[in-house]
């Protein structure tokens, strides 16, 4: 411990009397220049906490940023969902009118063999009808 006592003191002997000057002027210039260096250090310290503010700041903003895109993300998810949803409604009343189509559509088959059955059947009778009048017309005539 003494050791270094003198050491610090010897260094301080050795600034104050500045090379070879009086020892009241080294004196002054040591304490000045000092002073210099705990200004300077003082300074440091204060870029040193706004860059620190500047990064926390920045660090926020990309925070912020990120919980926005996440939302944003969510939100997106969410549209798509029901989007997906919706779709699939359609998909379903889709199918539904589609099954609805292809009953008209036989159902409209089976009308059609009707009206073709009672035509031919109307036929028939028309022509049963015109060989009996002729039968009878030929009975009269005979």
């Amino acid at each position: 411990g003494n050791e270094e006592k003198g050491k610090m003191t010897s260094e301080k002997v050795a600034k104050e009397d500045n090379g070879g000057k009086r020892g009241g002027e080294g004196r002054k210039e040591g304490l000045l220049e000092e002073e210099r260096l705990l200004e300077e250090e003082e300074l440091l310290k204060e870029e040193g906490i706004s860059r620190k503010e500047e990064v926390i700041s920045k660090e926020e903003a990309l925070k912020e940023e990120l919980r926005k895109q996440k939302l944003s993300r969510e939100s997106l998810m969410e549209e798509k969902r029901m989007l997906m949803e919706k779709e699939a409604k359609e998909k379903v009343r889709v199918e539904m009118l589609e099954k609805q189509q292809q009953g008209l559509k036989q159902q409209l088959k089976e009308q059609e063999a009707l009206v073709a059955a009672i035509k031919e059947e109307a036929q028939r009778q028309a022509a049963s009808a015109r060989k009996a009048a002729a039968a009878a017309t030929s009975a009269k005539s005979k």
